[in-house]
């Protein structure tokens, strides 16, 4: 994998935003946003400024939502 997407899979494995792939460095913030069935991940390098946003969702949330319905 190029890019952030190692920082995905970290992240959601984990926790740990991992290292930027740019630069190397370790000064990565990651934004969690939830709305309803959506979650995105924003991440970025507060050493190069460097950054991606990934949007998704929830499979347990939407699962829920289809029972109730």
């Amino acid at each position: 994998m190029k890019g952030w997407e190692n920082n995905v899979v970290s992240f959601s494995t984990d926790g740990n935003a991992g290292n930027c792939p740019k630069c190397g460095g370790k000064n990565v913030t990651v934004q969690e946003h939830i709305f309803e069935t959506r979650r995105s991940l924003t991440f970025r390098c507060k050493d190069c400024g460097a950054g991606d946003h990934f949007d998704g969702f929830m499979p347990e949330v939407e699962k829920e939502k289809k029972v109730q319905n």
